[in-house]
């Protein structure tokens, strides 16, 4: 039996990149029903959506 740090206590991860999130991000706000809502969630597209 392997101790609290074998391998076999992990899962890999593949890292996907930050565009595949922020796609999943698009679809979700474009499936709103809410058009006022969406266009609110829309401030993320473009550059610099997420800074303050």
């Amino acid at each position: 039996m392997a101790g609290v740090h074998g391998r076999e206590r992990w899962l890999y991860v593949p890292v996907l990149g930050s565009r595949a999130g922020y796609q999943d991000m698009e679809l979700f706000i474009d499936g709103f029903g809410d058009a006022p809502l969406a266009d609110r969630l829309r401030i993320i597209s473009g550059r610099c959506g997420f800074r303050s």
